[in-house]
C-alpha cells in the first residue's frame, strides 16, 4: 500500500481536496441529505479570472439593494497564500465575479460577512497571525484593516452579539473550540472563564460557517474533522450563552457523497428579501497537483 502511494505521487503529484461552491435555493440551513441533491448551481475555480486557481471554498452570503454577494476564499496555484474573491447575482443562479478583496498581505480564508450597526464588517481566517477585524469603505472590494481582536491566531473566527455584549468564537487547532467576549465589537475580548469549551474532539470542535438564529435558539455549525479534515458538518443547539457559562447539545451531521465529492466543510444560509433561503455550502472532490 505503501509503495502504490509513492507511484501514485511520482506519476499524479500531490493529492489535494479540490474544493466548489454548491448553491440550494429555497433550503433551509439544516440541510438534510435529499437537500444535497437539489443543488442548483456549482461555482468552481474558472469563475476567478485572470489566476491560476486550485479551488474556491469558504462561501458567505451577503444582501446589499436587492443583489446577492457571495465572498470566499480563493486558493492560488502553486499553493500560497490565499486571498479573498468575490461574485454577484441577480437571481443566486448566474454569478458574475467582481474582483479580490483588498485586505492586505497574508493568508486569509473564511470571509465571515455581516451588518452592525449600519456597517459593514469582515471577520476572515488570517493564517497564522492574529485575529483581526475589516471594515468595508467601498462595497465590495475595498476594507479597512479596523483592530486586532485577538492577538493570536484563531481558525475560523465567528461573532455573535447576544443582548449587550458580544461573543467570539473560533478554532486555535482543529480538535479545539475557544469562546471570548467583549462590550463593544472591537474589543477588547477576554477569555470566557470555561476555556476552552471544547476540548480533544475533532468531531464538534472547529466552526463551519456563521451561527445562526432560528424560533428562538442559536445553532452553531461544526466541521467534523474525525475522519479526515472536511468529512462533514454537523449542528449544535446553544443552550445556554453568558459571560460565565457555555452548554450546547449536539442535533445532528450531514453528509455529501454526490458525484464524487467526498464532504463537506462549510455551510451558509441567507434569507433573501427576493429570493427566499439560499444556502451556499462548500463540497470537494480527491485531486492531483499534476
Amino acid at each position: 500500500m505503501v509503495f502504490l502511494r509513492k507511484v501514485r505521487r511520482l506519476l499524479l503529484g500531490e493529492p489535494y481536496q479540490e474544493y466548489s461552491i454548491c448553491i440550494y435555493i429555497g433550503s433551509k440551513w439544516k440541510l438534510l441529505d435529499d437537500d444535497l441533491k437539489k443543488t442548483h448551481s456549482t461555482i468552481d475555480k474558472t469563475i476567478v479570472q485572470g489566476e491560476d486557481i486550485l479551488f474556491v471554498a469558504d462561501p458567505f452570503l451577503f444582501e446589499k439593494d436587492d443583489k446577492l454577494y457571495l465572498f470566499f476564499e480563493a486558493m492560488p496555484r502553486p499553493l500560497g497564500n490565499a486571498f479573498i474573491g468575490c461574485a454577484v447575482s441577480e437571481n443566486g443562479e448566474q454569478w458574475t465575479y467582481l474582483g479580490k478583496v483588498d485586505l492586505g498581505e497574508g493568508h486569509f480564508s473564511f470571509p465571515n460577512v455581516f451588518e452592525h450597526d449600519s456597517e459593514i464588517y469582515m471577520t476572515p481566517e488570517n493564517l497564522g497571525s492574529h485575529c483581526p477585524l475589516f471594515k468595508c469603505i467601498e462595497f465590495p472590494l475595498v476594507w479597512q484593516y479596523e483592530t486586532m481582536l485577538l492577538d493570536h491566531y484563531l481558525a475560523d473566527p465567528v461573532i455573535l452579539k447576544e443582548g449587550n455584549r458580544y461573543f467570539l468564537f473560533g478554532a486555535p487547532n482543529m480538535a479545539t473550540l475557544e469562546l471570548f467576549t467583549s462590550d463593544t465589537i472591537i474589543g477588547p475580548y477576554k477569555a470566557h472563564p470555561q476555556n476552552p469549551i471544547i476540548k480533544d474532539q475533532l468531531n464538534v470542535a472547529r466552526p463551519a460557517g456563521r451561527i445562526f438564529y432560528e424560533d428562538g435558539k442559536y445553532y452553531r455549525v461544526f466541521q467534523d474533522c474525525s475522519r479526515t479534515y472536511g468529512s462533514s458538518v454537523g449542528y449544535a443547539e446553544i443552550v445556554e450563552l453568558s459571560e460565565d457559562r457555555y452548554e450546547e447539545r449536539i442535533l445532528s451531521y450531514s453528509h455529501l457523497a454526490l458525484n464524487g465529492r467526498k464532504g463537506i466543510h462549510h455551510l451558509d444560509v441567507l434569507s433573501s428579501k427576493s429570493n427566499g433561503s439560499i444556502c451556499v455550502i462548500d463540497a470537494w472532490k480527491l485531486k492531483y497537483s499534476r
